[in-house]
């Protein structure tokens, strides 16, 4: 859920400022993300 992108998105930003630092290579990161043409029923109600 949002938590897991979070905690995703958090380490990647760690790890790929920790390589622009050392030189290995130019930090960047590209997330693409579209939203559903038509809502779908919520088949996964209770799980988080």
């Amino acid at each position: 859920g949002v938590v897991d992108v979070h905690e995703m998105l958090f380490k990647t930003a760690d790890y790929l400022t920790r390589g622009g630092e050392t030189g290995i290579f130019t930090p960047m990161h590209l997330m693409i993300c579209r939203k559903p043409l038509q809502q779908q029923p919520n088949s996964a109600e209770g799980d988080e």
